[in-house]
């Protein structure tokens, strides 16, 4: 027996939390206390990680004050995963040389971390504008381009695929792609017969 005990726990970075202090006395301290060590989910994307729960021994009594006690070391899992979902509509199935064909896209944070830099390129519409470029988990951006039916684009069909990227909270680059059909008519060329009675 002696005097209490007093071991502080200190995590070595925000990967973890204990509790602060454990208190060692005549009641205890043959058993032991248990120390719960948490993990803290911080929302990044980062992996596992390690976290060091480091020791420091303070009493009284001249016996045990400073007495060296083992560091303890935990490996943290990552339960943060970044992801992007991308669908892409267009207002018509089919159209005509000159037809105005509107594309409406649609990209969401299908993940648990932040995005960041959202952008979408179109293999045949170019940039996209979105009405957002950072995202929440479960947020959504939307953009909307209008194209012309050329003659270059005969026969059909009108195929075009839009890349969707973005950097996650951990810096990780996330994509998805989509793309859509449009069946082209050429319209210029129609046929009549006409049929005569000759009398």
């Amino acid at each position: 027996s002696g005097a209490p005990v007093t071991v502080t726990l200190t995590p070595s970075n925000g990967e973890c939390s204990t509790p602060a202090n454990v208190f060692l006395d005549a009641s205890n301290w043959q058993g032991g206390v248990p120390v719960t060590v948490s993990a803290v989910d911080d929302a990044v994307d980062d992996g596992a990680q390690v976290c060091t729960i480091q020791t420091a021994v303070t009493s009284t009594d001249p016996a045990y004050n400073g007495v060296a006690v083992d560091d303890v070391t935990v490996t943290v899992a990552d339960d943060d995963a970044p992801a992007l979902a991308v669908s892409k509509f267009a207002n018509v199935a089919t159209a005509n040389v000159g037809d105005a064909v509107v594309y409406t896209f649609r990209i969401t944070n299908s993940g648990t971390v932040i995005l960041n830099s959202v952008n979408a390129v179109d293999d045949k519409l170019g940039a996209v504008a979105l009405d957002a470029t950072t995202l929440a988990p479960g947020a959504v951006a939307n953009g909307v381009v209008t194209y012309t039916i050329q003659a270059g684009d005969l026969p059909g069909p009108l195929v075009n695929t839009v890349t969707a990227t973005a950097l996650s909270a951990g810096g990780n680059l996330v994509q998805a792609r989509a793309g859509v059909t449009v069946n082209l008519v050429n319209a210029a060329f129609t046929f009549a017969k006409t049929v005569g009675i000759l009398g």
